[in-house]
């Protein structure tokens, strides 16, 4: 997705407004640490880039997914087990 399309299906999903100086930059750090990677779309109009999720952000997703799901005490255990 490009981020205007990311930005769009937030609002979406949320029924809030999401302003792109607020996006880009989570799209940005979470680029930088591996978990997307920017695939630059030629188009004829100034650069387009869609965003695709990586291996390592799949992995991270699967676990906020588990995460989530989980009663909160079994959270807080599996938070202090990846602390010590």
């Amino acid at each position: 997705m490009s981020g205007s399309c990311i930005i769009e299906e937030l609002e979406r999903l949320t029924e809030k407004k999401f302003h792109k100086g607020t996006i880009y930059p989570l799209l940005y750090e979470m680029e930088r640490k591996g978990l997307l990677k920017k695939v630059k779309i030629p188009k004829g109009r100034p650069q387009t880039n869609k965003y695709e999720i990586t291996e390592s952000g799949q992995k991270l997703l699967s676990h906020l997914r588990t995460v989530l799901h989980m009663p909160v005490k079994d959270v807080m255990e599996d938070i202090i087990k990846e602390r010590t």
